[in-house]
């Protein structure tokens, strides 16, 4: 990676050596240039943490989105026309969130949704 760096560093510096001024406001402005050139190359061949999305769609009919990022316990819900974050609790099979009312347990399988005072339902990706 360091050698796509230094490479992708070496290009910005070809493209913007071209440009015409003064000496001296040509080396402070060329190496602003390539200083932020290479810091933006360097930002953009990091990997971005990978999130997850998921649509799932129930027996009783409801559907809802769920967002996972690795760096959160939460799984984010779009459910309802309503934005809802869960908190991850502790489960022995599977996953669980819970929050808000609801409680999202995740299966190999898929999913089951459990919403105050409703019967639990299953719900597959789709």
């Amino acid at each position: 990676m360091r050698e796509r760096v230094d490479y992708l560093c070496s290009m910005a510096k070809t493209a913007l050596g071209n440009k015409r001024m003064g000496p001296a406001a040509a080396l402070l402005s060329r190496s602003r240039d390539v200083a932020l050139a290479c810091a933006w190359l360097v930002l953009a061949s990091v990997p971005v943490a990978a999130q997850s999305f998921r649509t799932y769609e129930c027996a009783d009919g409801s559907r809802f989105a769920a967002g996972f990022y690795p760096s959160d316990t939460h799984a984010h819900l779009q459910i309802d026309g309503k934005a809802i974050s869960l908190r991850k609790k502790l489960s022995f099979s599977g996953s669980r969130y819970s929050g808000s009312g609801i409680t999202l347990f995740l299966t190999p399988e898929g999913a089951v949704l459990k919403r105050r005072q409703s019967p639990s339902t299953a719900c597959t990706p789709y």
